[in-house]
């Protein structure tokens, strides 16, 4: 895993997410919540609809994968963005080298 202290920041946020995610469907799951007599689906049913618990180990691999995600469509965001500026600076130098010039029709 990455040294980079924003990178454990931003990885730490999405597990913190995840987990919070987790423990939405562990709810789901407890049967001792609400008695016995209380109208539940079956888990079968809760586990086609809202997935299978995941363990620690498989939420800290998510969390992981989604920090470098977002690491790598910043750098892209910032990429697109450096060469939008450098054709607007090359746009804007042709503008200036042809002022004054008579266009030609």
């Amino acid at each position: 895993m990455s040294e980079d202290p924003d990178f454990k920041a931003r990885s730490a946020k999405f597990l913190e997410q995840l987990q919070e995610r987790e423990n939405e469907k562990a709810f789901l799951y407890d049967k001792t919540i609400g008695g016995h007599r209380a109208p539940r689906p079956s888990a079968d049913y809760i586990e086609k609809c809202v997935g299978p618990l995941k363990s620690a180990d498989e939420l800290e691999l998510e969390a992981h994968e989604a920090a470098i995600n977002e690491r790598e469509e910043m750098r892209r965001a910032t990429l697109r963005r450096q060469e939008v500026e450098q054709s607007m600076r090359k746009n804007n130098r042709n503008v200036e080298a042809t002022k004054g010039q008579k266009i030609k029709h």
